[in-house]
């Protein structure tokens, strides 16, 4: 993704890139809804670089085992 430092700033500051934040309970979490999870994030992800398109998207754990899982694009 080529893109200018100005234009890239304005895109964080406005939050004009894909976003996406699932929480789930560690409790409630099965094989089946990970993977169900993770792959639309990651589809996500790679519509945003189809698209020349910024990307943060997240899966929060909470409960008795917390954990964050996070995917960003970035300019390279």
């Amino acid at each position: 993704m080529k893109i200018l430092l100005k234009d890239l700033l304005e895109k964080i500051e406005n939050e004009d890139y894909i976003q996406d934040l699932e929480t789930e309970k560690y409790s409630a979490l099965t094989k089946a809804k990970v993977r169900a999870i993770s792959k639309n994030l990651v589809k996500q992800v790679l519509a945003a670089m189809k698209n020349d398109s910024l990307a943060h998207v997240q899966l929060d754990i909470t409960g008795q085992r917390p954990a964050s899982f996070i995917l960003e694009t970035n300019v390279g």
